[in-house]
């Protein structure tokens, strides 16, 4: 699972360049022990994690073209903060904290009635603090790419391309993908790989109310320099459980998911090429399941 945040986290803060969109989310992981990379409780070490992420999408043009779809201009900006709070974990081996921020611009384009083309162009600040006058170069990551969209059913787009940016130090090139499926009624599946990983099956209870099976993938990470050399730490994680959604108002929503994190890899690797292709240990650095609540709420206007 390692490389996976290379290929869709980093260029996927698409979000529908065709309306405004916002939101806010807090997350808790329960406390539990950290494993090594052989997958071996380190004696005294624990963790429990608190993770807040906001994002905001606003289109600043759609026309739609004469194959009725639309071309749209739009731009992004998403942000979170991960408060760490390990006991007996040396800080070599994990940060305290985590801050992300990234700005993008996107463009979607129709090239005919079942294909539209998605570019992207950004950068973004992923640093082990939140002190603004401490970031350096090296906490920098720029990002862009292009993928082309089938429009395979009304309810169902697919998206594959590729992806640029600089994560090991360098430029280089990852695959990206995109999946949205939505199916809706008093049934509902939703699969999008959008900004992250997100699979929810379930129900309408009334028109103010959804219960659903949720299971999710999504992360942060740092660029720092570590022992005088450049590292990248992922804290990445992978959360599962029941999943409510309360209607509350024209346009806003309130997302409460309470489950288990079955996986919640945290660990540092170089930024080298070297790194990149190398594959030293069979587990990842990683805490032991544990209890996993969420709230958000979102708006679309």
């Amino acid at each position: 699972m390692k490389y996976i945040l290379f290929s869709v986290l980093f260029f996927s803060l698409y979000s529908q360049p065709l309306a405004a969109q916002a939101y806010i989310k807090m997350e808790y992981f329960g406390n539990s022990s950290f494993r090594d990379g052989n997958n071996q409780k380190i004696p005294g070490a624990e963790g429990s994690a608190m993770v807040w992420q906001g994002a905001v999408s606003v289109p600043v043009s759609v026309r739609i073209n004469e194959y009725n779809r639309p071309d749209a201009w739009a731009i992004a900006l998403a942000g979170s903060y991960t408060d760490l709070k390990n006991q007996g974990i040396d800080r070599t081996l994990c940060p305290n904290e985590i801050m992300n921020l990234n700005l993008s611009l996107m463009h979607m384009r129709a090239v005919n009635e079942k294909w539209s083309l998605l570019f992207m162009l950004g950068a973004g600040i992923y640093t082990p603090h939140t002190d603004f006058s401490q970031i350096q170069i090296r906490n920098v990551l720029g990002n862009g790419g292009g993928l082309a969209i089938w429009h395979l059913r009304n309810n169902l787009n697919l998206g594959f391309g590729l992806v640029i940016n600089n994560s090991f130090g360098y430029p280089m090139v990852f695959p990206g993908a995109i999946v949205e499926w939505n199916i809706e009624g008093k049934y509902e599946v939703h699969i999008q790989m959008l900004s992250g990983i997100e699979l929810l099956a379930g129900m309408e209870v009334n028109k103010y109310l959804k219960v659903y099976l949720q299971a999710e993938m999504n992360g942060a990470m740092t660029l720092e320099k570590i022992q005088n050399k450049n590292r990248m730490f992922t804290h990445q994680y992978v959360n599962t459980g029941i999943q409510s959604v309360l209607q509350i108002g024209k346009g806003f929503t309130l997302p409460v998911t309470i489950g288990v994190t079955p996986y919640r890899a945290a660990y540092y690797m170089d930024r080298s090429f070297k790194a990149f292709f190398s594959s030293d240990s069979e587990y990842d650095p990683h805490f032991s399941p544990s209890f996993y609540v969420s709230a958000a709420i979102r708006y679309g206007f």
